[in-house]
């Protein structure tokens, strides 16, 4: 993903680093804000759905090289 396909991604960035308030960021972004947090809730969901499939014993061993 190129920011200059995507500039929301950069002008949300750049104004939370300014310090604008919260009110403020939430009115800018709009639908791309509604977009985003289902999606980010389902990539943890998954994440942890994942997590409890997955054996860990597959990944392998927790033993350090000496």
């Amino acid at each position: 993903m190129s920011l200059l396909k995507h500039p929301r991604v950069a002008v949300l960035s750049l104004s939370l680093y300014h310090n604008q308030s919260l009110q403020q960021v939430v009115c800018s972004t709009g639908m791309l804000l509604v977009a985003f947090l289902p999606r980010s809730v389902a990539t943890i969901i998954g994440t942890l759905v994942a997590f409890l499939i997955v054996p860990t014993r597959s990944l392998g061993s927790d033993k350090t090289l000496a």
